[in-house]
């Protein structure tokens, strides 16, 4: 009798506490413990099949390369009494475990490098053996801001240190074999482009003029408005006629001229007006959608491409960050960029060129533009790798000449990188061409190299979509190799899967510091 009283004003304790609103509260509470108990069980487990191994171990033995520190995780919430909840009334209303988010471990395990593919100069310098050893001696404050850890070898030569670590000569071959291998194509870009930059030079110094010989009369009455002048060199841009380059030039124009004509045309209209009504200071994002933004989206195919521009991350990074994690964990958004163009008609959806934006205007300090250049190389590291596990049964060959492009632009000046995986743990970055982009009316001509280098790379895309498919469907294909017993004896020394390497993680130093400002 006295136990059903009991569970009577349990029951009716229950139902007052769901009048009240906690009813949800409660059940949110309950996820939590259920959450907390599976994953101190899974931490238990790890630390018992770890017990033997060695801490904070950075290479192994057999001559192969040194693997970068792998995070060790330690917990004292490991050996708290955690009782498996019950679906009583009691458990249900039990108040939430403070600072119960701490407890939560993250473990990430030691990949295994497996084969490596070395690349040796013709000095017999052994690239990787040089950034392996190198990497070993990184301090921990610093290796966050050093792309050797993250294996990258950074050929832009932002990073002295990593220069240093070859000779003249070396370097200069590492140079060269980067502008060979990455094979750009270059477009074919008609006559009446040129022509018409040609017209937009000419009539930017004939205004220029103009406004030198009445000078005078301008200060003297203030007649022109600094406003007022741009648009007169928008208006006399928008009056260049196709009509008027025929004549002048007694050329017909095809109809893909024409089409290639009204491109540039309406770019270089937009650019100006935008150009006209800038006011310092300029943020980023403004920056971007006036500017470097706009003209790309304009000049790359957008039938080909799927083209995102803002505050977004890359796909294939946060599959990369969240590999190997809990699934009780919350989820990591993947590196941050600014624009990410995504074939469309890639099997993989490779996210095939980046974008990151240092600042507006002015320009930014020099360390930001190295840190987003450091972002960058990882955003591009992470997708090369997040490919090369797509396709394991792929032949090597075909995915160590797999490449993608990366853009980085500060103040007025646009770059356009590139990254491959030469070799394990060797990931080269480096520049294929930089642009400065008109900051005045009177330098508009100079768009002539930007819309060339990104027809460019819309040309090489196209070649990137078509060598992506190419290796998904050999990895699809790796049962043809095993059907015969001609096959697997033509096929037995084919090595699949590359030579990709470990990815390196975020230091233990910089997620502990973060972990005390969140707290």
């Amino acid at each position: 009798m006295s136990q059903t009283i009991s569970d009577s004003s349990e029951v009716t304790g229950f139902w007052e506490n769901k009048k009240k609103g906690s009813y949800r509260q409660t059940l949110d509470d309950h996820t939590r413990k259920e959450k907390l108990y599976l994953s101190s069980t899974h931490l238990a487990q790890l630390q018992d099949e770890d017990a033997n191994e060695e801490k904070d171990e950075f290479y192994t033995e057999d001559n192969e390369y040194h693997e970068d520190s792998t995070m060790s995780t330690t917990s004292t919430q490991a050996s708290v009494d955690v009782s498996i909840p019950t679906t009583s009334t009691q458990t249900l209303i039990d108040v939430s475990i403070p600072n119960e988010d701490s407890m939560f471990v993250e473990r990430n395990e030691p990949e295994s490098v497996g084969r490596i593919k070395h690349w040796t100069l013709s000095s017999g310098t052994d690239v990787g053996q040089v950034l392996a050893d190198y990497r070993c001696k990184i301090p921990e404050s610093q290796k966050c801001l050093d792309p050797v850890y993250w294996g990258i070898l950074d050929l832009t030569g932002s990073h002295q240190e990593t220069k240093q670590l070859f000779t003249t000569e070396d370097w200069t071959e590492m140079l060269k074999s980067f502008e060979d291998e990455i094979e750009i194509i270059k477009e074919d870009i008609p006559d009446v482009i040129f022509l018409f930059f040609d017209e937009v030079q000419q009539v930017m110094m004939i205004n220029f003029l103009l406004r030198l010989e009445f000078a005078h009369i301008i200060r003297s009455f203030q007649i022109v408005k600094n406003n007022e002048n741009s648009e007169g060199f928008v208006t006399a841009i928008d009056r260049i006629s196709l009509r008027e380059i025929e004549e002048k030039h007694e050329i017909t124009l095809s109809t893909q001229d024409i089409a290639y004509m009204i491109e540039i045309k309406r770019a270089v209209l937009t650019y100006a007006e935008n150009l006209a009504n800038i006011d310092l200071p300029v943020s980023e994002s403004d920056f971007d959608n006036l500017f470097t933004n706009m003209l790309t989206r304009r000049f790359l195919d957008k039938t080909e491409l799927k083209m995102d521009a803002g505050e977004i991350c890359s796909w294939a990074s946060a599959k990369r960050r969240n590999e190997g994690r809990s699934t009780t964990l919350r989820a990591r958004v993947g590196q941050k960029c600014d624009f990410r163009g995504t074939l469309k008609h890639s099997i993989n959806k490779l996210e095939a060129i980046v974008g990151l934006r240092s600042g507006g205007l002015p320009e930014a300090h020099p360390k930001k533009i190295f840190v987003d250049s450091i972002d960058l190389s990882i955003t591009m590291r992470d997708i090369l790798y997040t490919f090369f596990n797509s396709n394991t049964n792929a032949p090597d060959e075909d995915l160590h000449k797999m490449f993608v492009f990366g853009i980085k632009s500060w103040g007025w000046t646009h770059q356009i990188l590139a990254m491959d995986c030469k070799g394990t743990n060797i990931c080269r970055f480096g520049i294929l061409c930089t642009t400065a982009l008109p900051n005045s009316t009177r330098t508009l001509a100079c768009l002539e190299k930007f819309y060339v280098e990104m027809k460019n790379v819309k040309a090489t895309l196209s070649s990137i979509c078509n060598k992506a498919n190419d290796i998904a469907l050999s990895h699809a294909r790796i049962h043809r190799r095993k059907r015969k017993e001609e096959d697997r004896i033509e096929n037995a020394e084919v090595e699949v899967g590359g030579c990709f390497g470990k990815v390196t993680r975020t230091p233990n130093t910089k997620k502990s510091r973060y972990l005390e400002l969140s707290s």
